[in-house]
């Protein structure tokens, strides 16, 4: 009963409570005279509390205490200190802290860069060559060109390779001579002398890639379907790299046109016929390629290829002869080789000839070139089997915009020193007269049909 009296006494007014004898309390939570003022306890900065512990945030701040303010764009490099306002790190300008301006002031009216002299772009980032330019290299700092590889002098339009190419190439056979074969067959020197140049060629090799002479010699081919090729050479013949420039020449039909065609990896021929043309004749192939096919599903028995239409498959890395049996039993209908090592040994050992006849002439790369590039090695192969060998696909890789490393995909090179010299390198080799590069800026002496059997190759590499 006296519970019950006590709160009849009671009087219940929103959030205050009052006694008869006067006396009012606040729910917990509210205060004020009248207990309708909640309280938060954090605060509400730019703000006002709703009810106890939640604040109602003004415009342009947010937060527990609406102390943070509010910008309605991300401020790229700064914070936001003020609503719709942004705070700058240092060297960033702009609205949202997105511009730069590297060799330049900033103009908040305009909301742009005003460049020093000699200097232009955006962030004011690109200098100017206007009294010679660059011809062959970058401006990197107002009228101070950065030369691509081989080239030198103010405005980089001395062609240092054009210069000393007959210098670099002096004394040096690109065709090997008395050679019996360029790829590994089961001929009556197979146990002896063959057998030793493979474990010359592959003694470097761990244990996870060597191999028996017992399986290896029982997937051997018994002939050499090339060797009609080395007294009767192809007149005329293509490597096809795989460079993006090749989407702008569109050379496909002038590609086919040759006697031979060789092709490397897995590059697409379907769908980009107009670009690189259909014809196959060889296709150079790396230990990548010869793992994904040895990962591949067993092909499935199909129709007998003519073995002239039919594209002859070569592998030439130390690994891929540990591949080799696996391949050859899977694929039987395949026309499948390993290049030689008495054509690979001499080749590399001309490839670090000349890589070091190169630099003697000042021209160095920040990293060693570890082994002879892929693309060399099938050029090279070429040179052994044709007159005149045309060289589509091996691009300068020299940033580009418009062109790509790959013409069939978006990939990045993985060692850009390695791609410069072989580049380079070829350029020795055109200048010479040994190939013919048809570069995407240089298409035209590469299209006409009359030229495709005119003898170019320099009597330096003839046997």
């Amino acid at each position: 009963m006296g519970q019950r009296r006590a709160l009849d006494d009671r009087v219940r007014n929103g959030h205050q409570v009052c006694m008869k004898n006067g006396t009012c309390s606040c729910d917990k939570g509210y205060t004020g005279d009248m207990c309708n003022q909640a309280v938060c306890q954090q605060g509400c900065v730019h703000g006002e509390c709703l009810f106890p512990g939640y604040c109602t945030c003004n415009d342009g701040f947010k937060g527990r205490s609406c102390d943070e303010p509010l910008c309605h764009f991300a401020c790229q490099h700064g914070k936001c200190d003020q609503p719709d306002h942004c705070k700058c790190d240092m060297g960033w300008f702009g609205i949202d802290c997105s511009q730069r301006c590297l060799y330049g002031s900033f103009s908040y009216r305009t909301q742009s860069c005003i460049c020093q002299l000699g200097w232009m772009g955006r962030d004011c980032s690109k200098a100017l060559c206007e009294t010679d330019g660059c011809l062959n290299g970058n401006c990197v700092r107002p009228d101070i060109c950065a030369c691509h590889t081989g080239w030198t002098g103010k405005n980089c339009s001395t062609d240092i390779i054009s210069l000393k190419a007959e210098e670099i190439m002096e004394g040096v056979s690109l065709r090997r001579r008395g050679l019996d074969s360029l790829v590994i067959y089961n001929d009556d020197r197979f146990a002896t002398d063959t057998w030793r140049s493979i474990r010359k060629w592959t003694a470097h090799l761990d244990a996870q890639w060597k191999f028996g002479r017992t399986r290896f010699t029982e997937v051997v081919p018994s002939n050499d379907t090339l060797v009609r090729h080395y007294k009767k050479r192809f007149k005329t013949c293509a490597a096809v790299g795989n460079s993006g420039g090749l989407k702008l020449a569109k050379a496909g039909a002038v590609i086919d046109m040759h006697d031979a065609v060789l092709r490397y990896n897995g590059a697409p021929g379907k769908t980009f016929e107009d670009i690189v043309g259909e014809k196959t004749t060889f296709r150079l192939l790396n230990r990548r390629v010869g793992d994904a096919l040895l990962a591949q599903p067993n092909p499935p028995e199909k129709k007998k290829k003519r073995r002239d239409k039919q594209p002859t498959w070569l592998f030439w890395r130390a690994e891929s002869y540990h591949q080799y049996p696996n391949l050859r039993r899977k694929y039987t209908d395949e026309i499948i080789y390993l290049l030689h090592p008495d054509f690979l040994i001499p080749t590399i050992s001309l490839f670090k000839e000349l890589m070091h006849r190169i630099e003697a002439l000042g021209i160095k790369w920040p990293a060693a070139i570890q082994s002879a590039p892929h693309g060399f090695i099938g050029i090279a192969f070429l040179i052994q089997i044709c007159d005149n060998v045309d060289v589509y696909g091996f691009d300068a890789p020299h940033p580009n915009a418009k062109i790509r490393y790959h013409y069939f995909d978006k990939v990045e090179p993985e060692n850009v020193h390695a791609t410069e010299f072989e580049y380079t390198l070829l350029r020795v080799l055109n200048n010479y007269g040994v190939i013919r590069m048809c570069e995407v800026n240089d298409l035209e002496k590469c299209v006409h049909d009359d030229e495709l059997r005119v003898p170019r190759l320099r009597s330096a590499v003839d046997d």
